[in-house]
């Protein structure tokens, strides 16, 4: 074994110092000698064994040959790796020289040109300035006639012809939003936003039909209101009406899907969209269910008058409720459900005006007024209890007529009177 470990230990000490580098490795000689000397000594304890000392050191011998053979074998495919791993470096290193250079050529081609690119900017000017006089040229008809259509949807708004009026509108914004995205457009194929000047050029030419919005909004906001009364002499306007706030309400949904970018369009929504209109509909028809119930006479509410300002109530509330389901239910659409939005409408007006009457220092006779109106007749079958009323919308969907708090001070406030 010593044999074998001087003839395969010469010239890896000669030529690297292993016990200066790896330390550990002297250190594992160590305990190999010592594991060797033990076996050794375990092995040729007797004379008689050395007689087998041959062939131990021959079979050590081999071992020590395989072992070397395989570190080898393994250092040899390492450096083979490492090698070759050296060789992709060197050519990424001649690659990267290669691209270095071309981006430099590149660099100073580019520094070249931007002279002539300079002088392609007047070029870009009368491009942007070609396409923008294209578009207005191509324009020209609807251009001339915005003021007199202006004019037109003016008098057929002012004579409550609604639905011309508004099919008018919709083609003076039809025509401003197309012009402003043919503009947009003509500005973006130069690299630019279409500019401030050029937007308030074209608003500023179509300034009227904002106006006209105002107007038709203003005029279908008054129809709506007298909802009630038209519906008894000629509910033509208020369908009319209907049918515009529907109309706007389609305009509304296909400008939102078409500019939301749910097909990746960048067309951007024209000014004052989405109107929103439903929602202002019911927002006047709840106002002008409050106007007419103020319309109701205040006047003698105190002492023995309140029994019939409250009875006036409930006739007035009926009557308008027939008429919101006899007539005005069949001018819109189902899903309005208009009796619904006149039953929550007149539940909440009469919940804060009770509240208010309920804070005044009333008398006995005027609480018990109250109380048996609010507890007996509010919801009996000539009122809210009225079973097509019922259908509509269920008691207890409005909530209390007066909270429940308030009821008990009224109760107790009508006790304590009697007993005084």
């Amino acid at each position: 074994m010593s044999a074998g470990d001087q003839k395969n230990g010469d010239k890896p000490e000669d030529t690297m110092p292993v016990a200066e580098v790896w330390p550990e490795v002297e250190r594992a000689e160590c305990l190999a000698r010592g594991a060797a000397l033990k076996w050794a000594s375990g092995v040729f304890c007797r004379p008689e064994h050395l007689e087998r000392l041959s062939q131990y050191k021959k079979r050590e011998s081999q071992r020590t040959t395989s072992i070397h053979t395989r570190l080898k074998s393994m250092v040899q495919s390492y450096l083979e790796g490492v090698g070759w791993g050296l060789e992709q470096l060197r050519e990424a290193r001649a690659e990267l020289k290669e691209v270095s250079h071309a981006l430099k050529k590149a660099g100073l081609e580019a520094n070249r040109n931007t002279d002539g690119v300079k002088s392609l900017e007047r070029l870009r000017e009368v491009s942007v300035n070609h396409c923008q006089l294209l578009a207005a040229v191509s324009n020209l008809p609807r251009l001339y006639s915005v003021r007199s259509m202006v004019l037109e949807t003016e008098r057929l708004v002012e004579s409550r012809r609604l639905l011309e009026a508004h099919a008018r509108l919709m083609d003076l914004e039809h025509w401003q939003d197309d012009i402003l995205w043919q503009l947009h457009g003509a500005a973006g194929t130069a690299g630019s936003a279409l500019s401030a000047e050029d937007q308030e050029l074209v608003h500023k030419y179509f300034s009227g039909v904002g106006q006209l919005v105002d107007a038709l909004g203003k005029e279908l906001w008054a129809v709506v209101s007298s909802a009630l009364a038209l519906a008894q002499q000629n509910p033509t306007p208020f369908v009319s009406a209907v049918r515009i706030v529907e109309r706007e309400e389609a305009l509304d949904r296909a400008f939102l899907e078409e500019r939301g970018g749910t097909r990746g369009n960048t067309r951007p929504l024209p000014a004052g969209r989405p109107r929103c209109w439903r929602a202002c509909f019911f927002q006047v028809l709840e106002e002008a269910v409050s106007a007419r119930f103020r319309s109701v006479s205040y006047l003698h509410t105190r002492g023995p008058g309140l029994a019939g300002h409250l009875s006036a109530l409930q006739h007035g509330i009926m009557a308008d409720l027939a008429t919101v389901r006899q007539l005005l239910e069949h001018c819109v659409p189902p899903h309005y459900q208009l009796t619904r939005a006149y039953l929550r409408a007149s539940h909440q007006c009469l919940h804060a005006h009770l509240t208010q009457v309920s804070s005044w220092d009333l008398e006995s006779g005027e609480i018990f007024a109250v109380l048996n109106w609010v507890l007996h007749i509010y919801n009996s079958p000539d009122m809210m209890g009225h079973p097509e009323l019922v259908v509509e919308m269920e008691r207890e969907e409005l909530g209390p007529l007066i909270s429940t708090e308030g009821l008990e001070q009224l109760q107790n406030k009508y006790v304590q009177s009697v007993r005084d």
